[in-house]
């Protein structure tokens, strides 16, 4: 055979296993091709699915806010809702179940949906899926009391308890404002008692540490005090590098620069009105005494950044501190105020067994409330407020955040109270 015939030969052949081939394989695509179509049906289906879960979950909180907290109103709401989203989402309808259940402590609702799928081809080739399915969660954050906020949006453990430290706010609401999956720490023998307990980002530490567990991923909360003006400072100092060490002493308002230190055996009481804490601290050690009603701290910024850093609070253990925020005036309601251009991370530390009487609100915007006293903290107070950049308990204290507002007659700054948190309904994990 010649050259040229040859080569005609076997491309007629090889022309041939391809014809072959290609009928081997046209079923397999065929088949591919008409399945696609139907995963692609199916992820819409439950994309659809997870828009009518997310629709019934929201519907079914706002339950919870007018105050209709039953597991039957819930499931009918959210039944309603489910099956009006699903009659048009996508064609997600016969077949609809719902079931749903209150989550955190009854302030949020977790609904799950499923159905069986419609599919053209799956069958054809033995493939069976029985259900597509979606969930959500809708939680209610607002409402209620505010008493405890740490404004610090990256710090990690803005709200940290160790040891035996215990922080009970029953009848408020605990919130970090911090994004670390850490924002919430309570650890070893510490435990947090709140009526609700909320943080940006997380509580990865401790998490048998909380009555009720935290909840998370939560809104962030502007602070509620950021327009509160700083009242007038005196250029003329009160008193300057101010000790006392014994002796009943009365202290009239003013600035007082330096700082006070008060030790020994004294005995101090405030008459009302603001006291200026300028380029220096206010410390009580030793046995000494500060009290006072209707008075209030301000601490403005420091001439430099090493006094300003040293320029906080300090009651030692033995120290009895018994004060009360005024009723009215520029600081009504408002115990210690940090001004807010404050560059320092200050140190505000309350080391006392005896401070069992901190009426009002404590506004340290970049500073660090830091209780390590072995006693209860404030549980003499009607009322206690935090809103600080950072909070640390640890030893044995027990800070405990009272919120009996009618029985005082100091105010509730704006912002913080029974007014304090615009409910909000969100979806989380």
């Amino acid at each position: 055979m010649k050259f040229s015939a040859l080569m005609r030969a076997l491309i007629n052949d090889m022309r041939g296993n391809f014809a072959v081939a290609g009928a081997l394989l046209l079923p397999a695509l065929a088949s591919a091709g008409l399945l696609s179509v139907d995963f692609a049906s199916v992820a819409q289906q439950r994309s659809s699915l997870q828009q009518a879960a997310d629709a019934a979950a929201a519907g079914s909180a706002r339950e919870l806010l007018m105050g209709r907290i039953s597991a039957m109103r819930v499931q009918s709401v959210a039944e309603s809702i489910a099956g009006a989203k699903g009659a048009t989402a996508g064609g997600v309808g016969g077949g609809l179940k719902v079931a749903t259940a209150l989550v955190d402590n009854n302030t949020g609702v977790h609904v799950k949906l499923t159905r069986p799928p419609t599919t053209q081809y799956m069958q054809m080739f033995g493939i069976h899926l029985e259900t597509v399915s979606a969930e959500a969660i809708a939680r209610v954050v607002g409402g209620g009391k505010l008493c405890v906020l740490t404004l610090d949006v990256n710090q990690p453990t803005t709200v940290w308890l160790t040891k035996k430290a215990k922080l009970t706010a029953n009848d408020c609401a605990v919130y970090s404002n911090s994004s670390s999956r850490t924002a919430l720490v309570a650890q070893e023998n510490a435990v947090l008692t709140a009526g609700l307990i909320c943080a940006v980002g997380g509580n990865a530490i401790g998490k048998g540490n909380y009555f009720p567990e935290p909840m998370t991923d939560c809104p962030s909360i502007a602070d509620p005090m950021e327009k509160r003006p700083m009242a007038p400072i005196s250029s003329v100092c009160t008193a300057t590098n101010l000790k006392i060490n014994t002796g009943v002493v009365t202290l009239t308002p003013g600035t007082y620069c330096g700082g006070i230190k008060i030790s020994g055996d004294a005995v101090v009481d405030l008459r009302p009105g603001i006291y200026v804490i300028k380029d220096g601290p206010l410390v009580v050690t030793d046995t000494a005494q500060m009290k006072g009603r209707y008075v209030n701290f301000t601490f403005p910024t420091a001439k430099n950044l090493i006094i300003e850093l040293l320029s906080g609070v300090h009651f030692t253990k033995d120290a009895v501190i018994d004060i009360g925020a005024p009723k009215d005036g520029p600081m009504a309601g408002v115990l210690m105020y940090e001004e807010r251009a404050t560059k320092a991370n200050r140190i505000y530390r309350i080391t006392s067994d005896n401070a069992r009487v901190l009426l009002g609100t404590i506004y340290l915007p970049q500073g660090t409330l830091h209780i390590d006293s072995n006693n209860p903290v404030a549980d003499r107070s009607e009322y206690t407020a935090l809103v600080v950049r950072r909070l640390i308990l640890s030893e044995g204290p027990n800070l405990v955040i009272n919120s009996d507002y009618s029985a005082t007659d100091v105010p509730v700054p704006t912002g913080l109270g029974n007014t304090a948190m615009t409910a909000k309904i969100y979806l989380g994990k």
